[in-house]
């Protein structure tokens, strides 16, 4: 450390002079005069607890939980309507995704119907050549019969 940062003591001759040159001073008193202050002749000690209430800083977790047991009330209205607007948003989203798939399955319902109503006539068709062809078969045996036995 350099020497301006040391501690020095004043040296004997110092020590006078300052202290002749305070008691050259013109000192004033300190008490002024001209306040009267009532005098009191009582010896006993004052016990007297002061009815001035002091502000104190107050922790933050305090301030809340009493905040909270003096607006509970509105908080708990504010986090029902935030639950229920979340839960809303929530449903309107869900509820589009389900109309969604739903229009898709009901697409492939119509499609799938549309495709049973062409098998089924094809199915038809084919019931009517396969009667038809048996009727023949049957007129051809007939026939066929009729000619060997002649």
């Amino acid at each position: 450390m350099s020497s301006r940062y040391r501690h020095t003591g004043k040296s004997k001759k110092e020590k006078e002079y300052y202290t002749q040159k305070i008691h050259k001073l013109d000192n004033e008193p300190t008490i002024d005069d001209s306040l009267r202050l009532p005098g009191s002749d009582s010896t006993e000690e004052d016990l007297h607890i002061s009815e001035t209430q002091k502000m104190q800083k107050m922790r933050f977790t305090d301030k809340l939980i009493e905040h909270l047991q003096n607006n509970w009330i509105s908080w708990l209205v504010v986090v029902i309507a935030t639950a229920l607007s979340f839960f809303i948003y929530r449903f309107n989203g869900d509820m589009g995704e389900v109309k969604g798939r739903l229009f898709g399955v009901s697409e492939n319902i119509s499609r799938i119907e549309s495709l049973v109503k062409e098998n089924l006539d094809e199915n038809h068709k084919q019931d009517l050549l396969i009667n038809e062809n048996r009727i023949r078969m049957n007129f051809l045996e007939k026939g066929i019969d009729k000619n060997q036995s002649d």
